[in-house]
């Protein structure tokens, strides 16, 4: 299954020319080509930063954030299955600044039911619906099982860990659980300087929680987000008030 996602993943169009390596990496299955650069835009070439990933999933495969953590930031992947999260455990051993936590984030403390479907593994059953009605998603919920997980907020999360208010990177990315995470957490005080999310207001493959989506859009505005970069699957979004330290093509001149 893994594999039909990547091929999904793979560009339609003829191949670029290479170009010189940035100072961020990302895995080579993310989903967003230009994050790299967006990361040194916003962050320079910060070499201490934090982040924390709703959804860490096995650490590598479609990661916006493991290269970050391969340089030394500080990092916290938040993922509730136990095989995904021993993987990206085994993924992230070699990094100390990293820590791997088995638990589920959402609007409330308690026990919730997971369907395990790999990387469409959701607690939505609306979006379980939605993959079984998908011709690319269907097959992955054939055999599908569920267990309970602990759920907590992820307010209750970060000041558990101590994660300084202000953190550079937020993902998330809960295949239809975006909004349960979002809902009652108070990001104007945390004030992470990115958020990355999974977020499909606009892809005609999602129209079960397009309301959810649509809450979603109006919280980065209600709370003076703006987007920077944003696709069918993935939106990035950083306060209204930041903006980059450098133009795309002082960046590109200085990467080469």
């Amino acid at each position: 299954m893994l594999e039909r996602l990547k091929k999904r993943l793979r560009p339609t169009t003829e191949p670029t020319p290479p170009r010189a390596p940035r100072f961020f990496k990302v895995s080579d299955t993310c989903q967003i080509p230009d994050l790299p650069l967006l990361y040194e835009q916003y962050f320079g070439r910060l070499e201490a930063g934090c982040f924390v990933e709703v959804g860490g999933f096995d650490g590598e495969f479609v990661s916006n954030t493991c290269g970050l953590a391969d340089m030394g930031w500080r990092g916290y992947y938040i993922e509730p299955v136990p095989e995904s999260n021993a993987k990206c455990r085994e993924r992230h051993a070699g990094n100390p600044a990293t820590t791997v936590s088995q638990v589920a984030i959402g609007d409330t403390a308690k026990t919730i039911t997971l369907q395990l479907a790999g990387p469409l593994t959701t607690s939505s059953d609306r979006m379980a619906d939605n993959f079984r009605s998908l011709d690319w998603a269907r097959s992955s919920y054939e055999n599908s099982t569920s267990i309970d997980v602990r759920q907590i907020t992820l307010e209750d999360y970060l000041t558990e860990h101590e994660v300084p208010p202000g953190f550079q990177v937020l993902v998330i990315d809960v295949e239809g659980g975006e909004w349960n995470v979002l809902s009652n957490f108070d990001i104007s005080r945390w004030h992470p300087k990115m958020v990355i999310i999974e977020l499909h207001d606009q892809n005609p493959d999602y129209l079960l929680i397009r309301n959810e989506c649509n809450s979603i859009v109006e919280y980065f505005r209600q709370h003076d987000y703006k987007v920077v970069s944003k696709d069918l699957t993935n939106t990035v979004y950083v306060p209204n008030d930041c903006f980059p330290l450098l133009a795309k093509a002082e960046s590109g001149e200085r990467s080469r």
